[in-house]
């Protein structure tokens, strides 16, 4: 299993870098979130979204899920016009199946003016995004995602909008959230690789949070930051902490 990380950095920032990352085992290959400029972060690892079997979207927060319209367009436009493939820099494949996408949350509104946004956005001439697309809504708030050959566990963490953290074969991804230890035991409990998010303020994990979690690191444990302000990745580094690069990592 491999799991491929578009950076460390916020989607605010300078560099081209965003909170979101794509897992891949076997012929199965997930999305986790999709911030804007998200099929050019694909193609600059070599990713097709020809390829992915569905889109986990952790929480509905515009930074995650307003690239979400452009990857549909363009999955759209790929499975109906398969020769345009090569113009767009990707492999000419034929697309059979639709695209999942399962959006955590628990206020279906928001869901459906999501949804709404998409729709609106994509030609009609290309016929009904359901045509295209499968939604799953998620309210559990805790429970297993079997997608493929991927098996994903997720948790409801403490962010000012229902969120989840995911776990995949030794990875693990906080979502955005607070430390709140309890979450945090689920999160490390049997994972070897933490992605962990860091925020600048608000209901994220902070700077005075980096004791608790320094803490928790050790031989079979590695911890790395994502969703870090530009500001922070100074701190980090000369404290010693790592933060996710963008390339693919693996157990």
């Amino acid at each position: 299993m491999k799991l491929f990380s578009f950076g460390g950095l916020d989607s605010f920032s300078s560099c081209s870098e965003s909170p979101s990352f794509c897992v891949e085992n076997n012929e199965t290959k997930v999305l986790i979130d999709a911030p804007v400029r998200i099929t050019s972060y694909l193609r600059e690892l070599n990713l097709s979204l020809i390829d992915l079997s569905a889109v986990i979207i952790t929480h509905l927060h515009n930074d995650h899920v307003e690239g979400l319209t452009e990857l549909i367009q363009l999955r759209m436009l790929l499975t109906k016009f398969p020769e345009k493939a090569p113009l767009l820099g990707f492999m000419k494949k034929e697309v059979t199946e639709k695209l999942t996408v399962y959006v955590f949350g628990n206020d279906f509104s928001w869901f459906r003016d999501v949804k709404k946004i998409v729709e609106r956005n994509c030609p009609t001439k290309w016929g009904c995004v359901d045509d295209y697309v499968e939604w799953r809504f998620v309210a559990d708030t805790k429970g297993v995602l079997q997608i493929g050959d991927c098996r994903f566990e997720f948790c409801k963490n403490e962010h000012d909008v229902f969120c989840v953290g995911l776990k995949i074969n030794g990875f693990a991804i906080s979502g955005d959230t607070p430390f709140e230890e309890e979450f945090e035991n689920w999160l490390w409990q049997n994972s070897k690789i933490i992605f962990h998010e860091l925020g600048g303020g608000g209901c994220h994990t902070l700077m005075m949070d980096l004791p608790k979690l320094r803490e928790k690191i050790n031989d079979q444990k590695k911890l790395f930051f994502y969703h870090v302000p530009e500001i922070c990745l100074k701190i980090l580094e000369d404290n010693g902490f790592a933060v996710v690069q963008k390339r693919g990592y693996e157990v």
